[in-house]
């Protein structure tokens, strides 16, 4: 008769405690006793190492949006009052601008010429606008004695488009109250149109911001689909191994007093957490 202590009390008329035999001993005599039970064993044990690597995966996935997140809401900190969507504000920007289209248009028929030529002036008008513009928003927070030349150079710009606007309106045979009105009412839009446009760039997010930003949740985009492939990774793991246990269980209740313990240390055993 064998002297084996795994052989269990079934064999040597003694019961066989958990501390009197490792896990791995156990399995390897139930994985020999069918063919079967060692390949459900080595299926078990490669989804086990499978979501062990998923597992890490994700968390180094997670490890990195989380740096990303932390970058972005630093360089938010840098500049707490910008926090509009910056391609939307370029485009309101854009918008207010190309509203001025028809008042500097006005004030580059007063300069004569040819539909073409005229279309040229207007163009040239509103990309000086722009630059004005954006030379506001870029100097608001840089230089303040640039920030009011700069204004002022848009006062006089405004100025110089309310007396072309004039001589057009005269031009075309409207009284002097009716051109001054015109005139007038073109400049006030002109200087709410820049004005609207300075404040939608002023406060909008920048380009680090928005970089920042894209990066950070491009990086949580992917954490939440390497946290779902884990997921399944870990779930495909629990079936194969549950399986198996499934199939062994009914020699640990023969051959163990404390057939639960020794269940739970082969479940540690195939998920990796004990050698």
């Amino acid at each position: 008769m064998s002297s084996d202590p795994a052989q269990g009390q079934g064999r040597l008329g003694r019961p066989v405690t958990p501390l009197a035999v490792g896990p791995e001993a156990v399995i390897l005599r139930f994985n020999n006793e069918d063919e079967a039970n060692e390949e459900l064993y080595e299926s078990a044990r490669h989804a086990s190492d499978v979501a062990h690597r998923a597992r890490r995966e994700a968390d180094r996935v997670q490890a990195v949006a989380k740096k990303a997140r932390r970058a972005w809401r630093l360089a938010q900190l840098e500049h707490h009052d910008r926090r509009a969507w910056l391609p939307l504000m370029a485009l309101t920007a854009l918008i207010l601008l190309g509203l001025d289209s028809g008042a500097a248009y006005f004030a580059a028929e007063a300069l004569g010429g040819d539909q073409r030529v005229t279309l040229l002036w207007t163009a040239l008008f509103l990309v000086i606008l722009g630059l004005l513009e954006g030379g506001l928003a870029w100097s608001a927070e840089r230089n303040k004695k640039l920030f009011r030349l700069i204004a002022a150079g848009l006062v006089v710009f405004a100025i110089l488009l309310a007396a072309l606007r004039f001589g057009f309106f005269a031009a075309v045979g409207t009284g002097l109250i009716a051109a001054l009105v015109g005139a007038c009412v073109f400049t006030f839009c002109t200087i709410m149109f820049v004005a609207g446009g300075f404040a939608a760039i002023r406060y909008a997010e920048t380009m680090t911001i928005w970089q920042a930003r894209r990066h950070a949740r491009k990086a949580a985009k992917k954490a939440k689909a390497a946290k779902a492939v884990a997921d399944r990774r870990a779930d495909e793991r629990d079936r194969r191994v549950d399986a198996y246990l499934g199939r062994i269980r009914s020699t640990l209740l023969r051959d163990f007093p404390a057939a639960h313990d020794m269940e739970a240390m082969v479940r540690a055993h195939m998920l990796g957490e004990q050698s």
